[in-house]
């Protein structure tokens, strides 16, 4: 990876973060996760790192660009949700399961 995508990725972390994991209105309803919580996640291994999971977002639309994200506790599941732009400018909806990685849903957003 360009230099300049691993300082996207690490100021989009940080936004995130700074932003309290809060996703989007029109996602499913769910609990946001304190940042101590993810902290210790990640420390623990039980939660990728956000520029892996960022990267396998990416890896689903080349080309794209993250323009939202966040980590989610959905019943007993983390998932990372995204908001993708991709080359073509269409939107798209994933959400990875946050500790493998997994696509759970890959789907056009019709907004």
């Amino acid at each position: 990876m360009k230099q300049s995508t691993h300082q996207w990725l690490a100021c989009a972390t940080l936004i995130v973060a700074s932003l309290g994991f809060s996703g989007c209105a029109n996602w499913s309803a769910q609990e946001d996760l304190p940042v101590s919580e993810i902290r210790h996640l990640q420390a623990s291994g039980a939660l990728l790192p956000f520029n892996l999971l960022n990267a396998d977002v990416l890896a689903l639309h080349p080309g794209g660009q993250v323009e939202h994200a966040a980590l989610d506790k959905i019943g007993d599941r983390l998932l990372y949700q995204a908001s993708v732009s991709d080359s073509n400018k269409m939107q798209w909806f994933v959400e990875l399961d946050a500790r493998n990685g997994q696509t759970v849903t890959d789907k056009q957003d019709p907004h």
